[in-house]
């Protein structure tokens, strides 16, 4: 069960994996944007760290709520509800990636030349 710790800084922990989340994130991008929005994220020390990361299909399925919430999302609405559909780290084949699916509460691949958001992680 997750345990949500908002900074007031555009950043969630959750205390139950000890992982911090950006609230919100990116706008709609492509795999290769994406990549580039966390080096970004890591040149400017957002929230004076350099170590944001794509999450993991695993870690961003941490995220999914049982039921939707207020929001109309699988997701607690301590986090900003625009980034529905998020791009993991994982790989399906050389040319896409396991995006989650925040409203529909599940995940699935797609190419890499699809926009998705990101939702940036660091330990």
């Amino acid at each position: 069960e997750n345990d949500y710790e908002d900074h007031g800084n555009a950043t969630v922990t959750d205390r139950a994996t000890g992982l911090v989340w950006q609230q919100g994130g990116s706008e709609w991008i492509d795999y290769a944007a994406a990549k580039e929005y966390v080096s970004g994220l890591n040149a400017e020390r957002f929230a004076g760290h350099g170590d944001w990361r794509l999450p993991t299909v695993s870690e961003l399925m941490s995220l999914l709520e049982p039921e939707k919430g207020e929001n109309d999302l699988y997701i607690d609405p301590v986090f900003d509800s625009e980034q529905r559909w998020c791009w993991s780290s994982d790989q399906h084949s050389s040319g896409s990636a396991w995006p989650v699916y925040f409203d529909y509460g599940d995940v699935n691949w797609s190419s890499h030349g699809f926009d998705y958001f990101v939702r940036a992680v660091r330990p």
